[in-house]
């Protein structure tokens, strides 16, 4: 009944501990009292205890279990709020690092469509380059065409005219030739002329001369 009376006196001691805001001279609580006193009472011969001593004692037992079993959980609520803030911590880094990963997706998203578009007008110039190239080939094939048919046309024009040339030569040469001749027919003819006159003459002087016989 003692050992009983001291457990009631070390619990209204923790009461009022904390009825006093813990003040420094008293540093129980209900598990150490308890603990205590279930001590006190297996230093005496346990077989000697009394059903509500060993009550008590079990009460004990079952607060030390019951402490150790919150003091582990509280170590594991501590271990897991470490790692909740930890992992807090490390979903903030990886939130911001995905805000820079989208800044950058969205600046190469960005650079990709200028790319595009660049490469669409350089699709287009290049097509407009094939496309001139093409004419300025197809103008190339069809002016040496004009021009291998004008130059055609120009040796045809060329052999012509030297063939008529060379007519026009032989022609004057012949008209040279005959001009010379009639030259000579007509210088023939002059002497001729002379000649008869000469002859017109003599033959009136004879006729002249056979009158007057």
């Amino acid at each position: 009944m003692d050992s009983i009376k001291q457990i009631i006196q070390n619990v209204g001691l923790v009461k009022s501990s904390n009825n006093s805001n813990n003040k420094s001279d008293v540093n129980l609580t209900k598990s150490e009292a308890l603990q205590r006193t279930a001590a006190a009472l297996e230093a005496n011969d346990s077989s000697n205890l009394t059903p509500l001593e060993q009550q008590f004692v079990d009460l004990a037992r079952i607060s030390t279990a019951k402490d150790s079993i919150i003091e582990t959980q509280r170590a594991e609520i501590r271990k897991i709020h470490d790692e909740l803030h930890a992992l807090k911590k490390k979903t903030k880094e990886v939130k911001e690092e995905l805000q820079r990963s989208e800044l950058r997706c969205r600046a190469q998203d960005e650079e990709l469509t200028m790319l595009r578009n660049l490469g669409k007008e350089q699709t287009y110039m290049c097509d407009r380059v094939n496309d001139l190239t093409k004419r300025l080939v197809e103008a190339k094939d069809e002016t040496d065409k004009i021009t291998a048919e004008l130059n055609a046309k120009i040796e045809l024009e060329i052999t012509k005219a030297t063939t008529l040339e060379k007519e026009s030569n032989e022609k004057s040469l012949k008209i040279t030739e005959f001009e010379a001749i009639l030259g000579r027919i007509q210088h023939e003819n002059y002497d001729l002329k002379k000649d008869l006159e000469i002859s017109d003459a003599k033959l009136i002087e004879q006729k002249r001369e056979f009158r007057t016989i």
